[in-house]
């Protein structure tokens, strides 16, 4: 809502100072050449005098209303603007301007309308934002300008009044195959399956019943076949949740635009939206650390609030800033020494992002490491452009130089999964799922 305590600036048209230049000019010439000119300037100094006598236009109070303050990108929603004149006298022209984000305004960076206001009339005017980009938007400050009907006297304001938009992400893939299986468990329920005895659905082992046990677990089978008349008990595998870290790499390295417009970190953020959701689903605690234009950091947490403080604070990164990733790996072990996995969405670009994800493996943390792959990401512009022997070339080279780089990674411990532009996410974790398990039984047969 705006107030309508916002500053107010009263100014005086340029009509003023033209009227007054032609009488005075009038004058002097008539002077000059004693002619009847002098009286030229007359009617323009008793309209001057009598304009003088009109009182500037009144305060207006503007207010705005969304019809929708949450959407999800591609929908449109209306915005009303109330204007109310509240003087004792008309107002002759009022222009509001409501200041848009570019994001929101379909090119435009503004929604102006323009109208007459009698006393204490109030006059409605709506216009549509669409977002096509998901992020956290708002909307204001409003500037207004009133004229009275001589266009003389002009009272402007910028009224310091803004309006949070949150648009949400509407193609976040929903995982059904993807799990972690990290060595470290928390003792919450949840779907790891851990090499101890607990609540479950696998049967973990067989012993003698004791008093107080459930008759439900009771393994009739295996009791008949005893020769006493012991009861057998059938025990469970544990199924525990973790606590789990997911990092997204929104640097400006990292900040790649394809030749369609589609945004490497865009889609980065889509793929941790979507990662955050089967985790949660899964009971597990899921915290963020975004590095990007304002770097934020989200303590682990479980349930639907925890979703959407996840999606918010996703919705807010922006590609840019300075911090890098060499402190990541001594960032976690100060804040979260105990973590069970951490997940890294990153399309490692450069050493900074290859050493810090070597250094998180060593350092004890089950890594998972998901790599939009950022040649998919290249400038080309047409087809023609793609059957250069030369872009073939580079990009065969670029092809061998980033599978190695991720050969390296992949030694220190860390699973890495490359990303293919416009791979389906469920699909690629779903085929890598016998390989990641390979992975860690010889990781842990090291050991």
């Amino acid at each position: 809502m705006a107030s309508p305590s916002a500053a107010r600036k009263t100014l005086t048209s340029a009509k003023v100072s033209v009227l007054a230049s032609f009488a005075a000019i009038s004058f002097a010439l008539g002077l000059l050449f004693r002619d009847a000119l002098i009286f030229a300037g007359i009617p323009v100094v008793i309209y001057l005098a009598l304009v003088s006598l009109v009182r500037a236009p009144g305060e207006i109070e503007v207010t705005r209303s969304n019809e929708k303050s949450q959407f999800y990108e591609n929908d449109s929603t209306k915005v009303r603007l109330r204007t109310t004149n509240l003087g004792n006298q008309s107002i002759a022209l009022v222009m509001i301007e409501d200041q848009l984000p570019v994001e929101l305004s379909n090119g435009s960076s503004s929604a102006s309308f323009s109208f007459s206001l009698k006393p204490g009339e109030t006059r409605d005017c709506f216009y549509m934002i669409k977002a096509e980009v998901f992020g956290l938007y708002v909307l204001g400050p409003i500037r207004t300008r009133c004229e009275d009907a001589a266009g003389l006297n002009i009272v402007k304001s910028i009224i310091e009044e803004t309006a949070p938009i949150v648009v949400l992400p509407k193609t976040t893939e929903r995982l059904t195959h993807f799990k972690i299986s990290p060595r470290k468990t928390k003792p919450w329920p949840g779907e790891i399956v851990a090499s101890r005895v607990g609540l479950g659905i696998d049967n973990y082992s067989i012993r003698q019943y004791m008093p107080g046990d459930s008759f439900r677990r009771i393994n009739w089978r295996a009791s008949a076949k005893t020769a006493g008349d012991d009861l057998l008990l059938n025990e469970q595998t544990a199924e525990l949740g973790a606590d789990t870290i997911i990092i997204v790499d929104a640097r400006p390295a990292s900040n790649l635009i394809s030749h369609d417009g589609e945004s490497l970190v865009k889609d980065s953020l889509r793929a941790a939206i979507s990662l955050s959701d089967k985790l949660l689903r899964d009971r597990n605690r899921v915290g963020l650390v975004t590095i990007g234009l304002e770097t934020s950091r989200l303590p682990p947490g479980y349930g639907r609030r925890q979703y959407n403080r996840l999606v918010l604070s996703l919705i807010k990164v922006r590609a840019g800033g300075l911090f890098t990733f060499e402190n990541i790996p001594s960032y976690l072990k100060y804040f979260y020494p105990h973590l069970a996995q951490v997940i890294m969405v990153s399309p490692l670009l450069d050493s900074e992002a290859f050493i810090a994800s070597g250094e998180i493996a060593r350092s004890g943390y089950e890594l998972l490491v998901l790599s939009p792959n950022p040649i998919d990401y290249s400038s080309e512009r047409d087809e023609a452009q793609k059957k250069k022997r030369t872009l073939r070339i580079a990009r065969e080279l670029a092809s061998i130089v980033r599978q190695n780089n991720l050969a390296h990674v992949r030694e220190s411990g860390a699973i890495v999964l490359d990303w293919r532009k416009g791979e389906s996410l469920d699909f690629m974790l779903s085929k890598n799922i016998r390989a990641n398990s390979r992975a860690r039984a010889m990781r842990r047969s090291r050991f």
